[in-house]
């Protein structure tokens, strides 16, 4: 099924546009429905804006309350089912250069809203990772990995014929592990890929993605077909030209009819 979903964010200046996010909408068709999961508590918010207006980030939680729905208004989640003229589109219209935005909708896909509405929920709203993490120097957090595998999982691209899992490649030093691959007559190599960060952290990941790239290709005597599923479509990034010129060709997670145009004709080759 397809859903739309959108990301809340408090924005405590429309100037600077400095913005964090508090919760996720996702959004059904049939049958019509809203659901909602908001940041348990607003300590993220207190750190980074002492002075932020939680009276008014409260009145935003209860705005939501007080509308129609099935579910217990103290859980995480709620289904507005009841309430048919609330839309994404209209939310998000309606809250432009505001403090509290709506994002435009965006497409994703899932067999359950709950459980697509949590993966949403842990890509753009959970807390990050420490530091001192060893995620920090990956390519891609795991959380954003384990969205990209069920993504390409859901769109029937993943099985013994297909992409593999963990997929080991040649290096000229020590085999390199990307999150999928398959040799088919060719190589190709596709590994998740997170540029919705700062520029200086986006350009070293799509740094180390391309050097990697290049030592297989020396070690394996061939230029692997190389695919990045992202979590944000940002050709005017300096990270995105980079693996652009290189000739990796990008694609968003949340985009399954790309996904598969991308991927299917090469691993149909014999």
């Amino acid at each position: 099924m397809v859903f739309k979903y959108s990301v809340v964010r408090y924005v405590p200046s429309v100037v600077r546009d400095e913005a964090i996010n508090l919760g996720v909408l996702l959004e059904t068709h049939n049958p019509p429905g809203l659901y909602l999961r908001f940041l348990g508590s607003m300590s993220r918010v207190r750190r980074r804006h002492p002075d932020a207006n939680l009276l008014a980030l409260r009145h935003l939680s209860e705005h939501f309350q007080k509308l129609e729905h099935e579910a217990d208004p103290n859980q995480p989640v709620f289904d507005f089912a009841k309430s048919p003229g609330v839309t994404l589109d209209i939310l998000h219209k309606g809250s432009l250069d505001t403090s509290f935005q709506v994002t435009a909708p965006r497409a994703t896909q899932g067999d359950d809203p709950i459980a697509e509405l949590n993966e949403v929920f842990e890509l753009f709203v959970a807390e990050a990772p420490s530091a001192d993490s060893k995620d920090r120097t990956a390519l891609a957090p795991s959380r954003f990995r384990r969205l990209v595998a069920n993504r390409l999982r859901q769109s029937g691209l993943v099985n013994e014929n297909r992409l593999q899992p963990q997929f080991q490649a040649a290096g000229t030093v020590q085999p390199w592990i990307f999150d999928f691959g398959q040799r088919n007559g060719s190589l190709t190599l596709v590994q998740s890929l997170v540029l919705q960060t700062i520029p200086d952290e986006a350009m070293n990941r799509a740094l180390l993605l391309q050097a990697r790239v290049e030592d297989v290709a020396e070690a394996e005597h061939t230029a692997p077909r190389t695919i990045a599923v992202t979590d944000e479509v940002v050709p005017e990034s300096p990270a995105w030209k980079y693996l652009d010129h290189h000739r990796v060709k990008m694609v968003s997670v949340n985009n399954g009819d790309a996904i598969k145009a991308l991927m299917e004709p090469e691993l149909y080759l014999r």
